[in-house]
């Protein structure tokens, strides 16, 4: 099929694929200490989020300020998405993601003793730079290095790990919160950080950490290199649509053109779905549900238990959702979860018990954990091998400027109509989300 360079989109075709070699174990293992790099760094900003009410009650501050809290983190992260990702094309990922960690935890150490809102706000920021560059760069290496027909289940595993980061944080944040106190919180959360630095120093990997490959056509592709993927193989002779490439007028110009239009609405169907799940996350999990969750009367750990278990759900479900996408699904896992995020979302102002309100929460985090896969394998789909980093520059930046938007808007809603428009606004940001996708992201046929 001539068609078959616009795979980006190849949105539920299942052409016959030749049974898949298993990773070969120092890929396995390079991938499995990239996921842990940026889970430990999603640790250490999960860990305040049970600490919300606290800073309230200590800064005798709105909703819409604690919001900022959760914001301010936000902001760090989108101004450094892309410059991270362009730097870590041109320059190598390694020493630019584990100098970024290393600041991390300086900074996470340090916000345990913010006497004021602004000076906790600074903190928060620079702390949204450096783990926003931790993040965008580890993802980025494991976009590059996953091979294309074990990419469903390489980029499931980095989202499952990525949640446990995220889920453990809280739950750390809030055991540590409820026995030893709000200081006490910041250095837990900065352990694992730490256990990461020292692991990935003893397991150096040149290979693996080395600059991505730049784009078809400038340089060869090493037949022999144990992580030369075969995305990279085919890429070589097909150009990836959202590449620069002429288009002449020709058939073949005008098939050219199509896929073009084609991968860039999937890019900005993606990205639109990014933006919801991090108004989700950052809006919703990290800011909107632990203050509506202690008006019900949630303890700080039962709070973070909540949101563990919806990493425990989301890992019991990997190896089906891995399955799945390497089949090709794609709408049929993001829709049906962002509904029902939506739907369990818009509980949250009737869920008046800590059991109830639990219930609900880890429903809406279940179902945007799914949801929020797909964009991921999508953009491995349509990134340009050596572009990476800047494809997911441009994808994280577009999330976190959710994570801005998202706690601000729904901290201002919830002081001025209550819980019932806040919950509402963001239930509706989830399905707009879905209903763009199906939209801007066609299927193709074989």
């Amino acid at each position: 099929m001539s068609g078959r360079g616009a795979a980006a989109v190849a949105e539920e075709a299942r052409p016959a694929r030749p049974a898949r070699k298993p990773l070969p174990a120092r890929l396995r293992r390079q991938i499995v200490i990239a996921c842990c790099l940026v889970a430990s760094a999603q640790i250490t900003w999960g860990a305040i989020v049970p600490a919300l009410p606290r800073y309230g009650d200590m800064f005798s501050v709105s909703s819409f300020l604690l919001g900022a809290i959760v914001a301010a983190f936000g902001v760090g992260r989108l101004l450094v998405n892309i410059p991270a990702g362009l730097l870590a094309d041109r320059f190598g990922p390694r020493r630019l993601l584990l100098g970024a960690l290393v600041g991390l935890v300086v900074v996470t150490v340090l916000t345990a003793f913010a006497p004021t809102l602004p000076v906790l706000l600074v903190a928060r920021f620079f702390a949204g730079v450096l783990g926003g560059s931790v993040v965008t760069i580890g993802l980025a290496v494991v976009t590059a290095r996953a091979p294309a027909d074990a990419r469903g289940t390489v980029l499931a595993t980095a989202q499952a790990v990525q949640l446990a980061g995220g889920a453990m944080g809280p739950v750390v944040g809030g055991l540590v919160l409820d026995r030893w106190g709000l200081h006490a919180v910041f250095f837990a959360a900065a352990v694992p950080a730490v256990a990461c630095l020292v692991w990935t120093l003893l397991q150096p990997d040149q290979e693996f950490w080395g600059k991505a490959a730049p784009a078809p056509g400038l340089a060869p592709v090493e037949a022999d290199a144990e992580f030369v993927t075969s995305e990279r193989v085919r890429a070589s002779h097909v150009p990836n649509s959202l590449e620069t490439h002429e288009l002449d007028g020709s058939a073949a110009g005008a098939g050219a053109r199509r896929r073009v239009a084609t991968d860039l609405a999937a890019f900005v169907g993606l990205n639109v779905v990014g933006f919801a799940v991090f108004v989700i996350r950052f809006g919703g999990e990290q800011s909107l549900v632990p203050i509506l969750g202690d008006r019900v009367g949630m303890s700080s750990t039962q709070l973070g238990l909540s949101i563990g278990v919806i990493t425990l759900v989301s890992l019991g479900l990997l190896p089906l959702l891995a399955r799945l996408l390497d089949a090709g699904w794609r709408r049929r896992l993001l829709v049906p979860g962002m509904l029902v995020a939506a739907v369990a979302i818009a509980l949250y102002p009737v869920a008046d018990t800590p059991l109830l309100f639990g219930a609900v929460v880890v429903t809406a985090g279940v179902g945007a954990a799914v949801g929020g896969i797909v964009p991921g394998v999508v953009l491995a789909d349509v990134a340009a091998p050596g572009r990476q980093g800047a494809a997911m520059g441009i994808f994280r930046s577009t999330g976190d400027l959710g994570a801005v938007v998202g706690p601000l808007a729904l901290g201002l809603a919830l002081d001025h109509w209550g819980a019932g428009a806040a919950s509402l606004t963001l239930a509706a940001v989830a399905a707009v989300s879905a209903v763009a996708y199906l939209v801007l992201v066609r299927r193709t046929r074989p």
